[in-house]
């Protein structure tokens, strides 16, 4: 266990040396002393302490945690892994989420493809990636009218192939001689094959599936604009966040001016300043879910590894912390101390750097 402490610990700090410093409530007293010092020991965990502010003194016990009555103190326990300064990180961020913003245009012949990758514009960084999830009816023409008439305002084009997950209705607006000579989009349906569609794969001259109160052997040109996108392979790596919308580069297809709403996640830290002395540290984000380890190479700090990135619409705070796990003292003897949990520390009481664990430093002045 050990040794009652030493008279060389004791005593008023405020006349000479380094001694034991404690928060009290003494006895005949309301308010907390955070100056108190001990005077003698009395027993296990018992101590006559006083304080400078005021002429008495009297029997403490110390306690785990607050004071919070007369005849309570406590001796704050900082164990090793406490100490070190100095280290900086910034974090930086890549796609998390993506939500389509605008479907882009293009006229016949322009199209997105399902599956085609495409770069995100905006921020600083490298670049992130966004896939086209699938696709929809962007724009309509007109290709065949048909041939033997038949058709009459409100007679419907239906493409349902199993490519289209929703079918797209396309309705005749006007007619000539029966034949359709305008379409709308009714439902511009929802596309999912990786292969564009109709002659020379460009979406053109498609026949419909079904045809509602019309004719026959009517075609369209279809132009195919983004329904949704998802989160490409590349993430990015970005210290600032682009404002949503975002706008993605041009399709190989022809495809122009969709745009992503996005948010995002914390892929890498950057070390801007290694620290030193430290004994073993936490990495602590301001916000969110984001998680981090970090390691040190003789007490400064190296590495770091993003172990979950978060859920961000801003780039959070990360900070470089000494593990810290104040505990209370619940005995201290000549060169131990021991804890509430029953941990035994070799102590100093100055602010020394500590070598390893087993050690710790005790409130003192």
């Amino acid at each position: 266990m050990g040794r009652p402490i030493k008279k060389s610990k004791i005593g008023n700090p405020t006349a000479s040396g380094n001694q034991i410093t404690a928060t009290a409530i003494i006895p005949g007293n309301a308010q907390v002393f955070t100056d108190a010092y001990i005077v003698s020991q009395k027993g296990t965990g018992k101590y006559i302490m006083a304080s400078p502010s005021t002429t008495a003194s009297d029997l403490v016990s110390l306690v785990n945690g607050a004071v919070s009555a007369p005849g309570q103190a406590n001796v704050l326990v900082t164990p090793w892994g406490a100490h070190g300064s100095g280290a900086t990180v910034t974090a930086n961020v890549g796609i998390y989420t993506v939500a389509l913003n605008a479907s882009g245009a293009g006229a016949i012949g322009n199209n997105y493809k399902v599956g085609e990758t495409l770069v995100v514009a905006g921020g600083t960084g490298t670049a992130a990636t966004v896939i086209v999830a699938n696709t929809k009816v962007g724009n309509v023409r007109v290709n065949n009218p048909g041939t033997t008439g038949g058709f009459v305002v409100n007679s419907y084009l239906i493409f349902n192939s199993v490519d289209w997950s929703t079918p797209a209705n396309i309705r005749v607006a006007t007619v000539t001689a029966g034949n359709i000579a305008t379409v709308s989009i009714v439902n511009p349906g929802v596309f999912t094959n990786y292969n564009l569609p109709g002659v020379n794969g460009l979406a053109g001259n498609m026949a419909p599936d079904v045809i509602i109160n019309g004719g026959s052997y009517a075609t369209l040109d279809l132009q195919f604009a983004v329904n949704a996108f998802s989160v490409g392979a590349v993430i990015g790596d970005k210290p600032t966040i682009p404002a949503n919308p975002m706008a993605t580069a041009t399709s190989q297809y022809g495809g122009t001016g969709a745009k992503v709403n996005a948010t995002w996640q914390v892929n890498t830290l950057r070390i801007t300043a290694a620290g030193s002395a430290y004994d073993a540290v936490n990495v602590v984000f301001a916000s969110g879910a984001a998680a981090a380890t970090a390691t040190l190479t003789n007490g400064n700090l190296t590495a770091t590894t993003v172990t979950a990135g978060g859920n961000y619409t801003s780039v959070p705070t990360a900070t470089v912390q000494p593990i810290t796990s104040p505990v209370y003292a619940e005995v201290i003897y000549n060169n131990t101390v021991k804890d509430f949990n029953g941990n035994e520390y070799a102590y100093n009481l100055d602010q020394t750097t500590l070598t390893g664990p087993g050690q710790a430093t005790i409130q003192s002045s």
